[in-house]
């Protein structure tokens, strides 16, 4: 339950003045008044949270510089009296939070920014970008250009849709009056009303008209605390620090109970109006209301209006009221011939395409009663009459041929083609959000997970269940294992994602041609980027994360070994995006689990823009030879520690055994070292006794073998071998350039390291060795984002084009140039 405390703990928060607690008597600008309000305001934003300020007042204020003694009626006029306000006010406030030196910027909107979906996201994009900047954003309806069509009517409605835009966490309302009352406050009897849980704390409420100089009320006040979905507060500006401080004045409105809708929601539910309509069936009002289901052709018995797919359409039942509004699949023209058909019908008949929902319950909002728009005296276009329902029509016998039936093959690949669409919107989307709006994604995605750690947990608990009963290995099932502690940790590397730098929009180089031309090479996202991985689920996670910081939509696919655990935790990022401004389709989880679902990520070139497999060498080369997406190599990790004749024995034992055992089940782990023979009696000896203390089996050539009976002898199988285990192949050289040999004819050019007090032969085993990362005196175990202070990693690239070694935040970036001129032509 929300209290006034929230007003005083709000991160950041909406405050909305009428046009009466700004102006004189005689509708003028009152300078005392607007100060008053700015110290308030400026004294919160220098305490550290994010204001954003709703002024009304544009057209009062133009009324004294143009000789009106009252608010014209004709739009005209209005027009005429804003456009002298408007700029009037805000020079007013421009320099009154100078005294505090603040900088404030001038937003103004229509309600055709908020109705339309590209102009909602780029008023909320400028909105957040002025906050991210520390500014102070004065949000007022554009009156000049503003025609009665697409006016929002008050401030009050516009202020809750700036909350929406804006993610604000509390919202306050700034009237004439210090609160809500049973009745007109001027008449003896009259109370205030403290708080205001529901609708059935207002009945038999008399709420006032406009005032003199606004255009708001008591009832437009209380519309905007229904669809804020936030703590309300409604008090005068006399009392305005008291709100802001949380003491217990005006009227608190608290929201409703559940969870609060994504940005999107918001939008359909109170932003947008339905460009058409959509008749359901009993059983499909049902479904969509109250099961909150996607609506499907069979459920639709008539279409009203001309829309495109794509546009808001209102959902009504037969009796014409509207229950649900949502973003439509199909043009108006092709619904008639789809609408009481069952998805598997119009597939058989017209093709695997037409398997799809007419609206995606993603895509759906269902309105309360106050929210659905009043119904039509007479429809603009009549209801199309339904073809008869298919189960009341005489079933066709076809005795020579058997109905085709759509196999699951087929349906697993129209799934994911709708995902994969699904996601390569969301990129779009995603990619120009600043830093701030995707740090605020991660955090709500690290506080989702730990929230939701019992229901991981108990969906992790059906794969470990299923592996043990496969025999799968304790180790493997331990790579597979979530608990609360492991999930804690995987949320706090969300948090430390969260924290690094950005590298969109960084510039890479740049320069001023000779001609005069401003020329900049930025980094911008790859778009989606396909991840295939093996076993362990922290993966789905930490992919996630780094998808979306740089700005990218991630398509996953683990193992479906871990299928249970997957599916759950990217619902729960997928839900936490849904609080935020980063479209929730951002995260996607590949359908299935056959081995044809990883086809099909592989051939979905023109959805997909780069794929990173992350496991074994088999399924890193089976995605290299069958993908028809680009691919960056990772993983595969055949790494060598080479002992030079030089070497400090001490260190070179050390070097070893870390690099063998420090983790022995990741790619930067070595899988063999190579001994220059003049240093073999030395070192051997001590090599072989440090492994087997650590329980390493050693695979040998005849060489190793002579200095230890436990050494297994080595196969051609165990120089290529990435064992992931505690084991390690061993074979004594004749010279440095041996052992670059042996490297080469076996390496995965992952890491290779050599111990050595040779600067030349550092030197040259650097010159020669062709890996991702070359190491001098230190253990391959380096090889790592983390320990390379890049913060994290997607994995190990072990080619040379674009990405290589470590890849962190910028390897998960391309490049674009970005050329400035003056009118410049080419001759």
């Amino acid at each position: 339950m929300s209290t006034h405390a929230a007003f005083a703990q709000a991160r950041r928060i909406v405050v909305k003045a009428g046009s009466s607690s700004l102006t004189t008597a005689l509708g003028t600008i009152d300078a005392d008044r607007i100060d008053a309000l700015v110290d308030v305001l400026a004294a919160r934003h220098a305490a550290g949270a994010e204001v954003v300020f709703v002024s009304s007042g544009a057209i009062a204020a133009g009324l004294g510089p143009l000789g009106l003694s009252r608010r014209p009626r004709d739009l005209a006029t209005q027009q005429a009296a804003a456009s002298v306000g408007q700029g009037l006010l805000f020079a007013r406030y421009t320099s009154s939070f100078a005294r505090y030196g603040t900088t404030v910027g001038q937003v103004l909107l229509t309600a055709d920014d908020m109705m339309r979906r590209t102009h909602h996201r780029n008023a909320s994009r400028a909105l957040a970008q002025l906050l991210d900047l520390g500014v102070l954003p004065i949000v007022n309806e554009n009156d000049t250009v503003a025609t009665d069509e697409i006016r929002f009517g008050d401030n009050d409605r516009l202020a809750a849709l700036v909350a929406h835009l804006t993610r604000a966490d509390a919202l306050v309302l700034l009237s004439d009056v210090d609160a809500l009352y049973t009745g007109d406050p001027r008449r003896p009897g009259a109370r205030r009303i403290a708080e205001v849980h529901g609708p059935a704390d207002l009945d038999g409420i008399e709420l006032g008209g406009s005032g003199r100089v606004g255009t708001g009320g008591m009832v437009t006040k209380v519309e905007a605390a229904r669809i804020a979905g936030i703590p309300v507060l409604l008090t005068n500006a006399a009392s305005a620090a008291r709100a802001l401080a949380g003491e217990p004045v005006g009227t608190l409105f608290h929201p409703a109970e559940g969870r609060r809708l994504s940005t999107r929601h918001l939008w359909l539910a109170h932003a947008t109006t339905g460009h058409g309509r959509i008749v359901l069936d009993q059983g499909a009002v049902e479904a969509v209301v109250r099961r909150r289901k996607s609506l499907l052709p069979a459920g639709v018995t008539g279409v009203q209006g001309d829309f495109a797919a794509g546009d808001p359409v209102d959902l009504c039942g037969e009796d014409g009221q509207v229950v649900a509004r949502g973003l439509v699949a199909y043009d108006a023209a092709e619904i008639p011939g789809l609408m009481g058909r069952s998805t598997r019908w119009l597939a058989r008949e017209h093709g695997p395409g037409y398997e799809r929902e007419i609206i995606h319950r993603d895509d759906l909002v269902v309105l309360a009663a106050s929210d659905a728009p009043p119904r039509p005296p007479r429809p603009t276009h009549p209801t199309r009459p339904s073809p008869p329902r298919p189960r009341r029509l005489p079933r066709r016998r076809r005795p020579t041929r058997e109905v085709p039936v759509m196999s699951e093959q087929d349906r697993e690949r129209e799934e994911f083609q709708r995902v994969a669409r699904r996601a390569r919107a969301a990129g779009a989307e995603l990619a120009p959000l600043p830093r701030a709006a995707k740090d605020a994604a991660l955090h709500a995605i690290a506080d989702a997970l730990v929230a939701a750690a019992p229901e991981i947990v108990k969906a992790n608990g059906t794969d470990v269940e299923r592996a043990r009963e496969s025999g799968t290995s304790e180790y493997m099932i331990d790579r597979l294992s979530l608990s609360a502690d492991r999930i804690a940790a995987i949320a706090e590397a969300v948090r430390n994602v969260a924290a690094l730098p950005d590298p969109v929009g960084e510039t890479v180089r740049g320069s001023v041609l000779p001609n005069g031309l401003d020329l900049r090479q930025i980094r911008v996202p790859l778009g989606v980027v396909g991840i295939i991985y093996e076993g362990r689920p922290n993966v789905t996670v930490d992919a996630a994360a780094l998808c979306l910081k740089s700005g990218n939509a991630a398509m996953l696919r683990g193992s479906s070994s871990a299928y249970e655990s997957n599916t759950v935790l990217v619902g729960v990022m997928q839900n936490a995006l849904e609080a935020t401004d980063v479209p929730r389709d951002a995260v996607q989880l590949v359908p299935g689990t056959s081995r044809e679902s990883v086809g099909h990520l592989m051939r979905a070139r023109g959805l997909v823009d780069v794929l990173i497999p992350r496991g074994g060498a088999s399924l890193i080369n089976s995605v290299v030879e069958g993908s028809t997406v680009p691919v960056i190599e990772t993983g595969v990790g055949n790494c060598s520690v080479y002992v030079d004749d030089a070497a400090d024995v001490g260190m070179a034992v050390d070097i070893l055994v870390n690099a063998k055992t420090q983790r022995p089940s990741v790619c930067n782990a070595a899988e063999t070292f190579l001994v220059h023979a003049g240093i073999a009696d030395a070192f051997l000896p001590r090599a072989l006794e440090a492994l087997r203390a650590k329980g390493v089996t050693v695979h040998g050539d005849d060489r190793v073998r002579s200095y230890g009976e436990d050494v297994v002898p080595a196969t051609e199988d165990d120089w290529r071998a990435e064992y992931l285990s505690m084991d390690i192949a061993a074979r004594v050289v004749d010279s440095l350039e041996d052992a670059v040999a042996h490297i080469r004819a076996y390496g995965s050019d992952h890491t290779e390291a050599i111990v050595t007090t040779s600067q030349p032969a550092a030197r040259r085993f650097v010159a020669l060795v062709d890996s991702a990362a070359v190491m001098v005196n230190a253990s391959t175990r380096f090889t790592d984002g983390e320990e390379f202070g890049f913060g994290a990693e997607i994995g190990i690239s072990t080619q040379k084009l674009h990405a290589r070694g470590p890849m962190a935040l910028p390897e998960l970036t391309s490049t674009k140039y970005v050329v400035t001129g003056e009118g410049h032509l080419r001759g």
